[in-house]
């Protein structure tokens, strides 16, 4: 009896928390972000191709450099 009194008397004033609805609606899912797209970072290519001695990791790195040194 003696902890049935103390919880009256400390939550007796307490709002009992609202009912859930058992079929609550399902919230929409949030629409999918699109992946990042890798920007063409690549420049292009020089009319003769790449450069001798060049790899492609290399001109893409590198070709736009490249290409303000050696273009007019």
């Amino acid at each position: 009896d003696g902890y049935e009194d103390s919880l009256s008397a400390t939550y007796g004033a307490v709002a009992a928390a609202p009912s859930i609805p058992a079929s609550m609606p399902t919230p929409a899912p949030a629409p999918a972000t699109p992946a990042p797209v890798e920007q063409a970072s690549t420049p292009p290519l020089p009319d003769g191709g790449l450069p001798a001695g060049w790899t492609m990791e290399q001109w893409k790195h590198y070709g736009q450099q490249w290409l303000e040194q050696n273009q007019p």
